[in-house]
């Protein structure tokens, strides 16, 4: 993946509320940003990105978003944490099992 513009930008977590569609916006330039570097997912270290990412893409803008930790617990083969991911709105399974991480 080439070196991703948006990597710092925020998702707008501070109007999810109250300024939805300024959210979805948001989210959409980062997703479509990480999409046009190349990724096939986001992993993020903030939980309200973790969430905006995950509900407020326009349907087309979807992609997997991981917590870094689930990612470091699945690397170090954690117990249970292959589970965490049936939680996400955006199925990261196919993803996973495609790089053979699951």
């Amino acid at each position: 993946m080439k070196n991703w513009s948006y990597k710092t930008d925020c998702c707008g977590g501070s109007l999810s509320v109250s300024k939805t569609p300024i959210v979805v916006a948001m989210c959409d330039k980062l997703m479509g940003a990480a999409r046009e570097a190349g990724a096939n997912c986001v992993v993020t270290a903030c939980p309200m990105c973790l969430a905006n990412l995950e509900m407020r893409p326009s349907p087309q803008m979807k992609m997997p978003v991981f917590y870094f930790t689930e990612l470091i617990s699945l690397a170090l083969g954690l117990p249970g944490s292959k589970e965490t991911f049936k939680t996400h709105l955006t199925d990261p399974q196919p993803l996973l099992s495609q790089l053979r991480l699951v």
